[in-house]
C-alpha cells in the first residue's frame, strides 16, 4: 500500500511546478537553446551543441575527479536513479553526462577510469577552460580555481544537474543535494 500512495504522490508532484520546486526540481517556462561549444568525449571524440540533440534526455553535471565530496556522491546518486529511470518507459532514452570543470588536470583516461566507478553509460567530456565555460555559462553553472589551503588547488562548483532535452535545449536542473527520487521524478515530468 505505501508503495502504492508513493507512486500515485509522484504521479501528482509531475504535474505541479511547486511539489517539483519541492523536490529541488526546476523546470524552465521555455527550452533554452545552448550556444555551440567545442569539448571531447572521454573517448576523444568531439562533442559539440549538436551532439547535445541525439534524441536522449541527458542528466549533465559539471564536476572534477579530484572532487572530496560532492562528485562522487552526485555521481552515486546519479547513478543510482540511472538503474531506475532504465526501467520506466523511454528508459533506454537517457544519458549521463559529466564535463570536468578542471580540464588541465582531468585528463580523458583519468575521466574515463573515474565515472566507470560509477555506471559505465556515462560519457565525460572536457575541453579547454574557455570551451568548458562557455557551455558553463549557458547552463548557469559556476566554477572557480581556488587554493586549497594545503600547497595545492580545488575547485569550487555549482553542484546543480542540468537537464537536457532531446533536441539539445536547456530546459532546467535539480538542485544540490539530490536525492534518486527527485532524479526519477523530474524523469517522469519530463518525459510523460
Amino acid at each position: 500500500m505505501a508503495v502504492l500512495l508513493a507512486a500515485i504522490a509522484a504521479g501528482c508532484a509531475a504535474d505541479d511546478p511547486e511539489a517539483l520546486r519541492t523536490q529541488g526540481i526546476y523546470i524552465l517556462p521555455e527550452p533554452a537553446q545552448v550556444a555551440d561549444f567545442a569539448l571531447e568525449t572521454h573517448e576523444g571524440a568531439p562533442f559539440g551543441a549538436q551532439s547535445l540533440a541525439q534524441g536522449s534526455w541527458s542528466y549533465l553535471f559539471f564536476g572534477f575527479t579530484r572532487c572530496p565530496h560532492l562528485c562522487p556522491t552526485t555521481l552515486a546518486t546519479l547513478a543510482d536513479a540511472e538503474e531506475r529511470i532504465r526501467e520506466l518507459p523511454q528508459g533506454d532514452r537517457f544519458r549521463g553526462l559529466f564535463v570536468s570543470v578542471d580540464p588541465e588536470r582531468d585528463g580523458n583516461e583519468d575521466i574515463k577510469a573515474y565515472l566507470a566507478r560509477f555506471s559505465e553509460g556515462f560519457t565525460g567530456l572536457r575541453g579547454s577552460r574557455s570551451e568548458t565555460l562557455k557551455i558553463a555559462r549557458d547552463m548557469d553553472i559556476v566554477f572557480a580555481t581556488l587554493p586549497d589551503g594545503q600547497g595545492g588547488l580545488t575547485v569550487e562548483h555549482s553542484g546543480h544537474i542540468v537537464l537536457i532535452d532531446p533536441e539539445g535545449r536547456y530546459r532546467g536542473f535539480i538542485k544540490s543535494p539530490h536525492q534518486v527520487d527527485a532524479l526519477v521524478s523530474a524523469w517522469r515530468r519530463l518525459t510523460g
